[in-house]
Formats: C-alpha cells, structure tokens, sequence
C-alpha cells in the first residue's frame, strides 16, 4: 500500500459506432476537457463522496473480490480501507463518456493504492464495469489519441469474468493544434443512457452500414490524420457521423437525438461549414477548427447567442498518474 494516489484523465468524444448490435465497434477520441481527477488515501473505512455512492461502491466491491483483498484491508462491509475522492469530474449524460473516465481512474486509483497488477481489459471490464457496448474511452484512457474499434467480439453476451474488452483496429495521434468546439442546445434535449439506452438500441430498425463506415474511417479519416489535411478531415468526420447517426433514425428522429441537437448542428455549420455532429447520443454537439483562432472566433459567434462553448484539443497521452 502507498501513502496517496492521484489520478487526472480527460473526456471521450464519440462519433458513430459502426453497427446498432454487438459487435458495435465505432470510432471516438479523447479530449482534454472536460477533465475528471479522483485521489485514493489511507482510511479507517471506505470513504466515497456521497454524488458516486452506489457507483464507487460497486467498483470498491469488485475489486476487493477479484484481488481476494485479506481482512485486515477491508472495513466492516467488506469494502477496501481507502478515502476514495473525486476532486474533479465531467457532467453526466453529456455525451462525453464521463461515467467511463471516472470509474476507470477509481478503478486504477484504488488498485494501484494496493500496490496489486492488474491488466488494462481486466480493470476496465471487470473492476471499472465498463466497455460493454462501445471500448473507446477505456481504450482513450490508457492511450490517448483518435481510437478507431474494431467488431471484434460481443461483449455483450456471457458472463463479465470470461470477457475483454473489444480490440482496436488502429490508434493515431491528432495533430496538435486542431481543436474541437463542444457545445449543447438551449432547450433540454433528450437524455438518453442506462435502461433507455439499451431499449433504443432493441428498437432500432435501420439497415447496418458497417462497410460504408469502415470505409470513410480507413480510406478517409485515417489518411486525414497521417497527412494532416484538416479540411479532408473535418468533411470525413461529419461524414461518419451523420452516416453512423442515420442508422439510429428510428429513435432519434434523425441523425441526430431530437429536434434542439439538430437545429444546433445547422447552426454551427452555417459558421464552420463542415466538421460538425453529435457526440454519442448527445447532446454535446463538436465542431471542428483547424487551429486555436478560429476555435475562438466560433466560441464567440456562439457566446453571442447565448451558448456557452468550450474549448478544447485532442488528449494524446493516457491518464496521468501522481
């Protein structure tokens, strides 16, 4: 056991899965807001913030089960000694994968305390509980960078223990000074995650366009990134997402989750022209600038409107652990 740990990830953008059942597969990034830090202390007791209870305490659980952690590391309710602080953590159901990041900083936050080992599939699936249905942000954590997921499994049937995480197909840095814009509409758009989310996906009846994605990711987006040609890009990356999004009409009304996510989308694109979508199932809408000047000059148009925009970049490193 040490004596602290700190750890500070950032947040996942999501631009499409490939198909609406497992394998899903999809491409995503990490971005370096919003930011999620937690730290892991010595205690008497398992201390968790009250916000995170019923989540902290399953990760707490499953931990000390798979590491079969003795009796003098647990308290009472068999969970392990250590003040479990979340200093830092990025709005739920926004899109932004932020359950993912939080949980897996707990996660390793608190098995790197025990000073045990631990494989990244094992702590993400089994201990974190994430991954299921989309692998790129407990892929982002540890790696950073734009994240394309292969269909390579279904993790979504058969028992958590005899299961990993889906593999990634390719992983590439994002050149540094491009910039991503994340903004949400003025109404209160539909949130959709947990029981909803797996009933959307049971009521979707939209024909699969696995291969057309795959073929904008590979012979688009990648290409994109390797040569640096932000303006083939961000026309690729809209691309992925509206086509990705359209297999989801049926619930969503659309490419994207409701009438508010839509009329932002058109909005921002009436400003940028291209590079613009939905994040998951939103309602965080992303546009794309090519460098820092004209991220602002768009965070401006849109804070005129009363919105209010953040700035941020691509996050091409893995948590930082102190």
């Amino acid at each position: 056991m040490i004596d602290s740990i700190q750890i500070e990830t950032g947040s996942r953008v999501h631009f499409g899965l490939l198909r609406t059942e497992a394998p899903f597969g999809g491409l995503g990034m990490m971005v370096q807001s919003p930011t999620t830090r937690v730290s892991v202390s010595p205690s008497r007791d398992f201390e968790i913030e009250q916000a995170f209870t019923k989540r902290l305490q399953a990760i707490g659980k499953r931990m000390a089960d798979h590491f079969a952690l003795g009796a003098s590391q647990l308290d009472k309710k068999g969970l392990p000694k250590a003040r479990l602080r979340v200093l830092q953590s990025a709005p739920a159901h926004h899109g932004l994968g932020s359950g993912t990041q939080l949980s897996l900083a707990a996660a390793d936050a608190l098995t790197r305390f025990y000073d045990l080992e631990c494989d990244q599939s094992t702590l993400a699936y089994q201990i974190a509980g994430r991954g299921r249905r989309s692998a790129i942000g407990a892929h982002g954590y540890f790696t950073g960078g734009m994240i394309y997921e292969a269909c390579a499994q279904d993790n979504q049937t058969g028992r958590a223990e005899n299961q990993t995480l889906n593999q990634v197909r390719w992983q590439i840095d994002v050149p540094t000074p491009w910039r991503i814009v994340l903004v949400r509409p003025h109404q209160q758009a539909p949130v959709i995650h947990g029981k909803q989310e797996t009933q959307h996906f049971q009521n979707i009846t939209q024909q699969q366009a696995a291969q057309e994605l795959q073929n904008i990711a590979e012979k688009r987006i990648l290409p994109a990134l390797q040569t640096k040609d932000f303006a083939s890009f961000a026309e690729a990356i809209e691309a992925f997402n509206h086509t990705s999004g359209m297999m989801y009409q049926s619930v969503q009304g659309g490419p994207y989750n409701g009438e508010a996510v839509t009329a932002l989308v058109q909005d921002v694109k009436a400003i940028v022209g291209s590079g613009v979508g939905q994040s998951s199932w939103g309602p965080t809408v992303f546009a794309w600038c090519e460098n820092e000047t004209q991220a602002k000059r768009l965070a401006e148009q849109l804070t005129r409107q009363g919105r209010q925009p953040q700035i941020t970049a691509a996050l091409n490193q893995g948590r930082v652990i102190a």
